[in-house]
């Protein structure tokens, strides 16, 4: 399950960041930062964030499922004819619900499952289309980016994009 992926997580985080106006968190570690509260970290400081994008924020509500992702991590489901029954609720929680049918299990799991290929298509389409094409605009061929340098400091580096291997070098 996708919710589960570190990398996967960080990477909506940060753009969340950047559509917010806010720096790219160079140290943000989703896993210290999740480690007891997983659903809530995912709800509240990831999907409420991109408010400002309506649409692709309805996706990842639908993509998302706190119980089922609960669920599925401890490895509390039953499969029964038709369907997952969550035995991680408890009928006095007022949880949405107790069991999932196999085709809106397989709904919201297409939907997180697709997510992360649509949006590294997207990051490298952006690249492509806008940042590649910046840096042959520059006199040093390279964008200027700012990275923390101890407490409160940025220091300025530059990434070069290099076509022979498709790859970017970072460089002072």
């Amino acid at each position: 399950m996708i919710w589960e992926n570190g990398y996967f997580l960080k990477t909506l985080k940060e753009i969340s960041h950047i559509l917010n106006g806010e720096n790219y968190d160079w140290e943000l570690d989703i896993d210290s930062k999740t480690r007891n509260t997983r659903s809530n970290y995912i709800k509240d400081a990831i999907i409420a964030k991109f408010s400002k994008v309506p649409n692709f924020q309805k996706l990842l509500n639908e993509a998302y499922n706190k119980d089922l992702r609960n669920a599925i991590t401890h490895t509390q489901y039953n499969l029964i004819q038709g369907g997952i029954v969550l035995t991680n609720l408890k009928g006095d929680n007022h949880q949405p619900f107790y069991g999932i049918a196999f085709e809106q299990w397989e709904e919201i799991y297409s939907k997180a499952w697709f997510l992360l290929p649509y949006i590294f298509s997207g990051l490298k389409g952006i690249m492509e289309l806008f940042y590649v094409p910046l840096t042959k605009e520059t006199i040093s061929g390279g964008i200027s980016i700012l990275i923390p340098n101890g407490k409160r400091k940025w220091a300025e580096i530059y990434a070069y994009y290099f076509e022979k291997g498709n790859r970017w070098i970072f460089h002072k």
